[in-house]
């Protein structure tokens, strides 16, 4: 286990209302009056909340390249064309792979000696097409499409 499994993760939170400054019998309160309250640090509640430890959070990494030009056919009429190609790694704990039953093996994946990433094959030939176009109607109106 990493140390920063033992840490503990919080995050405080306080909150003002409009009923702390708003006069008895006067007007409904109002944003100005919230404010107000947090100005003179009063506020309406109060807490923490303890957030995950790293044990329980997952990562994951995304890499892309994008490739485009440009062809200006007309003054008037420009086409834009291109493609992208992703990458996203197999999500995983700060220690291990992340967990997946395989219900056909009842095994735990990422755990007990099993693959952290399940065995999944990821398709590498994620490539999404880009196209646009730009018409000039005048020299201040410009229709896009993509």
């Amino acid at each position: 286990m990493s140390s920063h499994s033992t840490r503990r993760h919080f995050e405080r939170h306080f909150g003002s209302s409009q009923g702390t400054t708003q006069l008895s019998g006067g007007p409904g309160g109002n944003d100005y009056n919230a404010f107000a309250a947090f100005l003179l640090g009063l506020p309406a509640n109060a807490g923490k909340v303890i957030l995950f430890p790293p044990a329980y959070r997952f990562y994951s990494s995304i890499f892309a390249i994008y490739i485009r030009d440009q062809w200006q056919a007309i003054r008037k009429l420009t086409l834009t064309y291109g493609t992208r190609w992703e990458s996203y790694s197999f999500p995983a704990r700060g220690d291990r792979g992340l967990e997946y039953l395989d219900a056909q093996t009842n095994q735990m994946c990422g755990m007990a000696g099993n693959p952290t990433d399940c065995g999944i094959a990821k398709d590498k030939r994620r490539f999404a097409p880009r196209a646009g176009i730009a018409y000039r109607l005048t020299d201040s109106t410009v229709i896009r499409a993509g």
